[in-house]
């Protein structure tokens, strides 16, 4: 995304939190017309899980056949989600002139023209739309997940497994949203074919959005455990509980929105005012459980650095790994590369994916080697400025104080796509059961895709390393 384009997407986050904040005002006001009795006592959900709950919050309430419900409701959940969506992409209409000229010309060979043009990591956004605007996302959609799972809304937190198993559940509903927003028929590469158009083809907010917006999450849950309900203990006062609820949870208010409560709302206890407010509930304690040393599922973030022929390249990825027998594992992996060591005005960058088999000989030890074979695609692509038609370009700008053209009028592109292989091995190290280090790998990379710039980028030594997240081991 260009420049522009990103500082309007953070102007479309900034009246976004306006209306919420409009919102918030406009509720309080309520509190003043509305008898105490008619205060959220509806809001209050908790029943659906009483029976595991301790007797601070409602009797059961069980579902038709008589058992407690803790199935997901994923029919309520995409409602939320397809309004937050809708919600999005209306401001984008509203307030991006390149979006609405993207909706020019045939949809379906745009839509086609904008996926296949993905590669790369960066995406042309400044630092605050990357890795503060798209984590809130990310942060909105996994609570819009938890909000619909009667269980895992009222797990709080703590050192209770299952608090951290339905975060890592609520990473996962934000990577499938963030990638559909991205990539996905009702996308920014459908309206109006953003990734189309250089530089906003990196994937960068495929793996931002889920990873820190999950992060984002807990930390307002930290916040709401350890501050806010801490105040709202001490306090009585229904504006300083409206307040402090709001304003210092506000991913988790927006998501509120979206299922038409009042941001204030608490699953896990009652409303503001004194009449209704009930002691936090907890769920009891989860029974004695035997989980196995090798993880089923394994979520890795790796940085790489591939040393080519005459020039390197440095980036980053993610790979995905499911057990498929005590010493085997299958593993996808994304990831791309800046190359270096190019002439002036030039820039290019890999981009690959693949999946494979991984052996794992001694996958229940501490330290465990590996290796692997990843089967796949290879992109290159270049981009060339030509500085002379932009120097033009910028002074005809100036003359006529209209806004700079499109980077496509001044800048050639280049694309190469093959075949890809990555072959290695690598150790890990398990720090506990949840997290493991990946100490090193050592990879021999072959791609099919040809030259580009007049260089062969056919043969590599990749070297990386990365946090691994492991899943069914806790």
């Amino acid at each position: 995304m260009t420049l522009t384009r990103g500082w309007v997407k953070m102007g479309m986050l900034a009246m976004g939190f306006r209306i919420f904040s409009i919102l918030c005002f406009v509720s309080g006001l309520t509190l003043v017309a509305q008898p105490a009795d008619a205060l959220e006592d509806g809001n209050i959900d908790a029943g659906a899980v009483a029976g595991a709950i301790r007797p601070a919050i409602d009797p059961a309430r069980p579902s038709k056949g008589g058992a407690v419900e803790s199935k997901v409701d994923w029919g309520s959940m995409a409602r939320q989600a397809a309004l937050f969506t809708g919600l999005q992409h209306a401001f984008r209409l509203g307030t991006e002139r390149g979006t609405r000229v993207g909706m020019k010309g045939p949809f379906w060979a745009g839509y086609a023209q904008s996926v296949s043009s993905m590669h790369g990591w960066g995406d042309g956004d400044p630092f605050l739309v990357n890795y503060i605007g798209h984590p809130i996302q990310g942060s909105i959609t996994g609570f819009i997940y938890l909000q619909n799972s009667p269980r895992e809304r009222m797990l709080r937190f703590g050192r209770d497994p299952r608090y951290w198993r339905s975060r890592m559940k609520a990473m996962g509903a934000a990577f499938v949203y963030s990638s559909l927003f991205e990539l996905g028929p009702v996308s920014e590469a459908s309206i109006g074919k953003i990734q189309s158009r250089r530089p906003q083809q990196g994937f960068v907010d495929h793996v931002v959005t889920p990873i820190i917006g999950t992060g984002w999450l807990i930390a307002e849950d930290i916040v709401d455990e350890k501050i806010v309900l801490r105040l709202e203990e001490r306090f009585e006062n229904k504006w300083a509980r409206m307040m402090v609820r709001s304003w210092l949870n506000p991913t988790r208010s927006f998501s509120n929105a979206m299922r038409f409560k009042s941001p204030w709302h608490r699953d896990t206890r009652g409303g503001i005012t004194a009449g209704h407010y009930r002691a936090p509930a907890t769920l009891a304690p989860e029974g004695a459980r035997e989980f196995p040393l090798a993880a089923k599922f394994e979520l890795t973030a790796i940085p790489i650095w591939t040393r080519f022929e005459g020039t390197q390249c440095a980036g980053g990825g993610g790979q995905a790994a499911y057990r498929v027998s005590a010493d085997w594992q299958i593993v996808t992996q994304l990831s791309g590369c800046q190359l270096r060591d190019l002439a002036a005005n030039r820039s290019a960058d890999t981009l690959f994916y693949g999946v494979g088999p991984r052996w794992t000989p001694a996958a229940e030890r501490r330290v465990s080697p590996f290796a692997q074979v990843l089967v796949g695609g290879n992109k290159i692509t270049r981009y060339e400025v030509d500085v002379a038609r932009a120097a033009i370009l910028k002074a005809e700008a100036r003359r006529t104080g209209a806004p700079m053209p499109a980077q496509e009028l001044y800048t050639k592109g280049e694309t190469r796509n093959g075949l890809g292989l990555m072959a290695g091995t690598g150790i890990d190290v398990r720090l506990n059961p949840a997290v493991a280090l990946r100490v090193a790998t050592v990879e021999y990379t072959k791609s099919w895709a040809g030259a580009i710039d007049g260089r062969a980028y056919s043969r590599g030594l990749q070297l990386s390393s990365g946090v691994i997240l492991r899943m069914g081991t806790w």
